[in-house]
């Protein structure tokens, strides 16, 4: 994985801080659909962005498509990372374990819960790179 922007000196949001944040909302919204785009989508994905960096790229943000408010391009880009999903609601929102199966057997799981599926399912594949990248 990559980073954006390393020679910048402002803040920086990795894979662990992009999932909290996820969870932490209580919608989707462009800017964090563009979060999620540059940590999972990109070809060559970050493991994580200088806000700077992530400002500069807003003018993307309307053609991206609605990770954190549509659960189908949420499961659809948490399939095509090597994630995979298990979603429920619960009375506080939604809650989904997410893990990366490897070739020595499955990683280790995640468990997140957030305000809405497309959310849960984004903090989760993002919170699975995490803990994969931390085993590795």
């Amino acid at each position: 994985m990559s980073s954006i922007g390393t020679e910048r000196g402002d803040a920086v949001i990795g894979l662990e801080e992009a999932a909290d944040i996820l969870m932490g909302l209580k919608g989707g919204s462009p800017i964090a659909d563009l979060l999620v785009h540059c940590l999972l989508a990109f070809r060559n994905p970050c493991d994580r962005i200088h806000l700077g960096d992530l400002r500069t790229m807003t003018w993307l943000a309307p053609m991206l498509p609605g990770y954190t408010t549509s659960p189908v391009h949420a499961r659809g880009l948490a399939h095509r990372r090597g994630i995979r999903t298990d979603v429920r609601r619960t009375s506080e929102g939604w809650q989904t374990v997410a893990w990366r199966p490897g070739r020595t057997g499955e990683g280790p799981a995640v468990r997140v819960g957030a305000a809405s599926e497309a959310l849960a399912l984004c903090a989760a594949a993002i919170a699975a790179l995490a803990a994969g990248s931390a085993a590795a």
